[in-house]
């Protein structure tokens, strides 16, 4: 059977674009995969919320990442991709955080140039390390790595604190370093985007398609078109999550039913479904 590893390789091999959406926790990996996706992500963002009940500013540790992407891992057939923040310390501990990951069956990793006291890209006061600091992590994380074929990502937050410049400059640096694959965060504009599709034509790159600006909304095809790999809904699922839960409850705490809702629920057979029962094994009365 083919390491999911060397799935995700084969995936950025491909001339075409591949399309996921994050996920925070197994029952919606088990989801995404049902509906015919080659590949899952799991955000730093989503796990803190889903876990914590927490923002994304550096609450979450590594052991609780890994913990959950392994149990996320173990429900899919498909390659799963995790956020890896700063790499969670200093650029020697990202050795033990790379092989954590590799341990739990994780595919790869994205590792990001924020200072330790990192915070969700979209939210102001992102602050960054030097650009050394920075691909010196990405050069320990290549370095580490047992499996050839895990792909470490580098990501870069320069956008938003000092211009497109110098998140490209860093693009390029962390690529030169060994990185499989670049990220570039936090998007101003689809001008942007165009530059560093046509920058790195020749480099795999990923993309964020957070709902949160026009640019970020464009069809995953068409961002294949301008030149990059992977395009993930990083918090697409939990922004739905949050809004179908608000309403169950509301509707709950008012009505004292959800007689009036269950139109927009699974019901119980497809509930089983998913989560892999075998109805012809279960006894149910009347």
């Amino acid at each position: 059977m083919m390491k999911n590893t060397t799935k995700l390789r084969n995936l950025l091999k491909q001339n075409r674009i591949t399309p996921t959406a994050g996920v925070h926790d197994p029952l919606g990996a088990r989801i995404l995969q049902d509906e015919g996706f080659e590949l899952a992500y799991m955000s730093g963002n989503g796990t803190t919320a889903a876990k914590l009940g927490m923002a994304d500013i550096g609450y979450i540790t590594m052991r609780e990442m890994v913990d959950h992407a392994r149990n996320i891992v173990n429900v899919l057939d498909i390659p799963l991709i995790c956020d890896s923040d700063t790499g969670f310390g200093s650029a020697d501990s990202i050795v033990r955080t790379v092989r954590e990951w590799e341990g739990a069956g994780v595919a790869g990793i994205h590792i990001e140039d924020q200072t330790p006291t990192k915070r969700c890209g979209a939210m102001k006061g992102v602050q960054l390390v030097d650009i050394d600091e920075a691909v010196a992590r990405i050069r320990t994380a290549v370095n580490a790595k047992r499996d050839p074929d895990f792909v470490i990502i580098a990501r870069t937050d320069a956008i938003s604190v000092v211009g497109i410049d110098e998140a490209i400059k860093r693009a390029h640096a962390f690529y030169e370093a060994g990185a499989d694959m670049v990220y570039i965060e936090n998007f101003q504009s689809r001008e942007q985007m165009e530059i560093v599709g046509r920058e790195f034509k020749d480099i795999p790159i990923m993309v964020d398609s957070l709902e949160a600006w026009p640019w970020t909304l464009i069809p995953y095809e068409e961002l294949g078109e301008m030149g990059f790999n992977i395009s993930f809904h990083c918090l697409s699922s939990t922004f739905a999550y949050t809004k179908a839960l608000k309403e169950v409850f509301s509707t709950i705490k008012s009505q004292g039913t959800t007689k009036g809702i269950t139109d927009k629920m699974v019901d119980l057979h497809e509930y089983e479904r998913l989560l892999g029962i075998d109805e012809t094994s279960l006894k149910r009365e009347n």
